[in-house]
């Protein structure tokens, strides 16, 4: 079965893995028409009620502190994802791993370069993602970050941002030296390799971190246990620049927030938060809804699930390029 994502108005062109995978990180938009211009439903209403607009619960949740929820969910996910990616013989972990490496091969052969050993760059790509992530799970810990009491946006950043990630693999030492790893490769190729390498890891780590979240949520009535606003992480899991658009304290995107406090005037400065907020919210619903009606079969799903974020980035992007 297709790992297809349509939602009503929102229809994602699937990857031709023949035709399209030489240039794998310029996707088809959603739509002719620019991503301010869309009007776009929410598709299932139950898959995230507490996150709709006029809750009849709202007035009654701005009194509760939900500060906690982040660190909740940071320390879950953590757990959870670093037992997922242990072992590298998962079929979804080397699924996109492959797929990734795929991606990386078609773009450096337009350069006349090759991968020596795939294999190779496939389990150090992994060890340097697990590196990441176990970098994070020990910002989490109050025994190493005694003060931490929610999760701040510079540690989110690690594992759900680029910059972030790439920041984090830097202070680590934990960078692959790309000329190990290709034949024909000079230091101009090298350097091209380089930017192609860090966008496409990254992606494959948001991709992996999206199937696993979705799963467990889906296998484990306990994973979002004592977690309010679990939902809410998973959409700042998919559109991490929301992070600092959302009211960790009363558990709101600014969208729903008073429009009074020290949150919501500074983020609602920006004309775009708004529109942000609602496509990251389609993309989301769209996501689950799809994820709830297909099952994971391989590379293709993978490769569209590549794509899906992908487009979702560049709608984000073209907002504050009106």
């Amino acid at each position: 079965m297709d790992f297809d994502f349509v939602a009503d108005g929102l229809h994602l062109k699937k990857l031709s893995q023949a035709d399209d995978l030489c240039n794998p990180l310029t996707f088809t938009r959603i739509t002719s028409e620019t991503a301010s211009a869309m009007e776009l439903e929410f598709l299932n209403t139950e898959l995230f009620p507490e996150n709709l607009p006029h809750s009849p619960n709202r007035k009654s949740e701005v009194l509760e502190n939900y500060s906690k929820d982040s660190l909740k969910f940071a320390r879950r996910i953590s757990k959870s994802f670093l037992q997922f990616i242990k072992q590298d013989k998962d079929v979804m972990v080397r699924t996109f791993l492959a797929c990734g490496n795929t991606m990386l091969s078609n773009q450096a052969s337009i350069l006349g370069v090759g991968i020596i050993d795939t294999n190779k760059l496939m389990k150090d790509s992994l060890q340097l993602i697990r590196d990441i992530w176990n970098y994070f799970m020990k910002n989490l810990s109050c025994s190493y970050n005694k003060k931490i009491s929610k999760v701040p946006k510079d540690i989110w950043d690690i594992v759900f941002t680029e910059e972030g990630f790439w920041k984090a693999a830097i202070e680590l030492g934990s960078s692959l030296q790309i000329r190990d790893y290709f034949s024909g490769c000079g230091e101009v190729e090298a350097e091209i390799i380089r930017g192609y390498y860090k966008k496409i890891l990254f992606l494959v780590n948001r991709g992996m971190i999206m199937v696993h979240l979705h799963s467990e949520k889906a296998a484990k009535e306990d994973f979002s246990e004592n977690i309010s606003k679990f939902d809410n992480y998973m959409v700042l899991s998919m559109a991490p620049e929301l992070f600092d658009a959302y009211n960790h304290k009363r558990g709101v995107f600014v969208d729903e927030c008073c429009r009074a406090c020290k949150v919501c005037q500074s983020k609602l400065a920006d004309k775009t938060i708004l529109s942000k907020i609602k496509t990251a919210w389609d993309y989301a619903i769209a996501f689950e809804k799809s994820f709830k009606s297909n099952t994971f079969q391989g590379f293709q799903d993978a490769l569209n699930i590549l794509q899906f974020l992908t487009i979702l980035d560049d709608d984000l992007a073209s907002f504050s390029r009106l």
